[in-house]
């Protein structure tokens, strides 16, 4: 299923790359070249050696708190490399097109992990994945779309509290997943909460 959703997230955005680097897949308006410089931003930070949370690059000369932005620091971290040799466009394209990818699989595998049928896991991979919600946010709020530890926080909370797995384990996943989460989008994590 996880190349399905992959196949699917490409023709979402077709006829743009994965790693175009000169055009953006949504329009090139306020949140998307604003979460594309923030991508950008975590990458060149933890390059150059400088405090990724705070930078006078935007709104100089007082700068801004970055975490009081939509920052996604982890995807940041995540496609550094993505942004630092193709560029931060290419790295906004090819994360947009894997935040449906890696919903949809998340949720089919959390499915499976419950024993839903592969059908079932997979239809409701697929409205996960691309549920209106989705993708109306999927117009340029990468930190909206990339969803794939919701349903991880799900699964660890049912572990824990069914006793199928110990308190102290499913609380230290369930703790890391919600610092991800945080640092990936503060509206999500809040919601789940």
């Amino acid at each position: 299923m996880p190349a399905v959703y992959a196949a699917l997230a490409g023709l979402a955005f077709y006829p743009v790359p994965p790693l175009a680097e000169h055009r953006l897949l949504t329009c090139a308006c306020a949140d998307s070249i604003n979460q594309t410089w923030f991508l950008g931003w975590t990458a060149h930070a933890l390059s150059a050696g400088v405090n990724p949370l705070l930078t006078t690059s935007m709104y100089f000369p007082s700068g801004i708190n970055v975490l009081s932005n939509v920052s996604m620091m982890a995807l940041g971290l995540l496609f550094a490399p993505v942004s630092l040799t193709v560029g931060p466009v290419a790295a906004f394209n090819l994360a947009m097109r894997l935040a449906f990818a890696l919903s949809g699989t998340s949720m089919f595998l959390v499915l499976r992990w419950w024993r839903f049928s592969w059908i079932p896991a997979a239809l409701a991979g697929l409205i996960y994945a691309f549920s209106p919600f989705m993708i109306g946010q999927g117009t340029g709020h990468l930190h909206m779309t990339f969803a794939p530890i919701p349903p991880l926080i799900v699964f660890f909370l049912e572990r824990g509290l069914t006793g199928r797995w110990s308190p102290r384990r499913s609380g230290l996943l369930l703790g890391a997943l919600a610092v991800i989460e945080f640092f990936i989008s503060v509206e999500v994590v809040t919601t789940l909460i």
